[in-house]
């Protein structure tokens, strides 16, 4: 398969289309033809060698993966070739203390796609059959990738920890940045309500007429 790999830490101009060896899937993991993947920030840190994460070189970036199963490893009945998948960025070992502890964002022991093996920059990946999501026919792939780790994080500082409740009323400063779209989104997921703080002039329109009720620019 082809896929995008660096085999030093550096600048893009690092990075490398190139053949590498198809990925096999083991038991309890299934074959991913890759195509979306998430772009983050973390990728260009580990790419330049700053994210403090062991990483084995060559490496293949990648953490949000969306695609189709290819193929199923031994003990995964859950899914079949062909679904469409969201494949979980940090799949819980169920095993470690904060897994049974019920706190699996935590685990001790999770592999993560893009870090700890092979990522979603290639034409297949190899990943956990563990929290795979299956997309529904209305998403695009590349929306689909996008929902992990930004939406995640929203959904467990508002849901998880801050426990909104329909018709409380909430304030999100940065609504067009990484974090602050997807919070706006949730909030009113179960019909809530929220005014925003915002200064992005080029996703003002879009942030307001999706999600907002109130929005305040700052310094004016």
């Amino acid at each position: 398969m082809r896929a995008v790999r660096f085999h030093e830490f550096g600048p893009a101009d690092g990075l490398r289309y190139e053949e590498v060896p198809d990925p096999i899937p083991a038991p309890g993991e299934i074959l991913v033809r890759v195509r979306a993947c998430g772009l983050n920030h973390l990728d260009i840190d580990c790419r330049s060698g700053v994210s403090r994460l062991p990483l084995a070189l060559p490496h293949i970036l990648g953490r949000e993966i969306a695609g189709e199963v290819a193929a199923v490893g031994a003990d995964v009945d859950a899914v079949k070739v062909g679904d469409r998948v969201l494949a979980h960025v940090a799949p819980p070992c169920g095993r470690c203390d904060f897994c049974r502890a019920g706190r699996d964002n935590l685990c001790s022991d999770a592999r993560l796609p893009g870090i700890h093996r092979p990522g979603g920059y290639a034409e297949y990946a190899a990943v956990s059959a563990v929290g795979l999501e299956r997309i529904p026919d209305h998403l695009g792939f590349e929306a689909a990738a996008a929902v992990p780790i930004a939406f995640g994080t929203a959904w467990h500082m508002l849901i998880t920890r801050g426990q909104l409740r329909p018709g409380e009323t909430v304030l999100i400063q940065a609504a067009g940045s990484t974090i602050g779209s997807p919070a706006c989104h949730t909030t009113l997921m179960p019909s809530r309500t929220q005014p925003e703080a915002k200064t992005w002039e080029n996703r003002l329109a879009s942030v307001a007429s999706a999600t907002t009720d109130l929005l305040v620019r700052s310094g004016r």
